[in-house]
Order: structure tokens, then C-alpha cells, then sequence
């Protein structure tokens, strides 16, 4: 689709350093603009309270995924 180009690393030829195109980067804005422009319409149903609670949890759940012993890992470690 022309949206990633892979690379061979030049020191290590086992890794490619994957990148988007001008394409993908196009792709990627537009995705990003339609998921703000979502969520800015859902936040906009809600009351104070309820968009503190959703923020709380949000950070809440984000701070125990970091503290998980499996974040950010591949099943190699």
C-alpha cells in the first residue's frame, strides 16, 4: 500500500528500521485528526464529574500497565 518502507540496518543486516512514507504520514494525521474529533464529540455528552472520573481511571490504568512485569516486553524479554 506504500505506506512503510523497510530499511536494512547498516551495522546489523538481522534489523530493518521500519518508517512511514509521505503517504503513511498522511494516513497517520488523518486517523489522528478523526479519533480527536471522536473523542472531543463523546466528551462533549459528558458532565464535569464524569470526564475527571474517565481521566482518573485513564491515568490510573496507564500507571499500573507501567508497573506490570509484562509492559512494554516481546515474548523474548
Amino acid at each position: 500500500m506504500n505506506l512503510v518502507t523497510k530499511t536494512p540496518d547498516a551495522e546489523d543486516r538481522r534489523i530493518s528500521i521500519l518508517s512511514l512514507t509521505d503517504e503513511g504520514v498522511k494516513i497517520n494525521q488523518t486517523i489522528d485528526q478523526q479519533m480527536n474529533d471522536y473523542l472531543n464529540e463523546v466528551f462533549k455528552t459528558m458532565n464535569e464529574f464524569e470526564k475527571e472520573s474517565v481521566v482518573r481511571s485513564l491515568k490510573l490504568l496507564n500507571d499500573r500497565m507501567l508497573k506490570s512485569s509484562v509492559c512494554c516486553t516481546t515474548p523474548w524479554g
